[in-house]
């Protein structure tokens, strides 16, 4: 079994036991855009459990695909005038988060990626798995900057939250060190 078929197949589990059955969970499928910053921020505020899947990497002119990473700790934090940080260990610091109204993720694979299909969860898989479509979720964004040892790296991070408890997204990474300039992309999954 590769380790990007396991990977998707652990965000299968993640999303299936955290959403058993649509009707026995609370979901934000539908939420009136109006209503998600009076809604959801304290539903999501506290630590999260993020799994960075499967990626690609584009260096050089070829692009590559990325095997899932580690583990690691996120949080949110809901401020009382309704503003949001995202932090983690490995973003180094904490970064703005918003909403966006505007606009959808779209999960599904390019033509030209390395990647595969059961590699990651695509549109249909999530609205399997939700009972809706990626679009009918509220999204959130964050952009910065970090460190690391290969050079600076600039980041955007796209989310839909789905419930309380689990999100779903991507994040493009743009770094620029000794070894040159390169683009990233990873898919994650924020649980708890």
């Amino acid at each position: 079994m590769s380790v990007f078929y396991r990977t998707v197949s652990a965000s299968l589990v993640c999303l299936s036991v955290a959403l058993p059955a649509k009707a026995a969970t609370k979901t934000f499928c539908n939420l009136e855009p109006g209503s998600w910053e009076a809604k959801i921020p304290g539903q999501i505020d506290g630590f999260w459990s993020v799994k960075n899947g499967a990626g690609t990497l584009t260096m050089m002119g070829r692009t590559m695909p990325l095997p899932p990473g580690q583990l690691s700790d996120g949080a949110i934090e809901a401020k009382a005038d309704g503003s949001m940080m995202i932090s983690s260990q490995e973003m180094q610091g904490s970064f703005p988060i918003t909403f966006v109204k505007k606009g959808d993720l779209n999960f599904d694979l390019q033509e030209d990626t390395p990647l595969e299909s059961k590699d990651v969860l695509e549109n249909l898989d999530i609205e399997v798995l939700t009972g809706c479509k990626p679009s009918a979720f509220p999204r959130l964004y964050a952009e910065g900057s970090y460190q690391e040892e290969a050079g600076t790296i600039d980041f955007e991070l796209h989310l839909i939250v789905i419930s309380p408890s689990i999100m779903y997204g991507v994040t493009f990474g743009e770094f620029k060190g000794q070894q040159g300039k390169g683009k990233a992309r990873r898919l994650l999954t924020f649980s708890r």
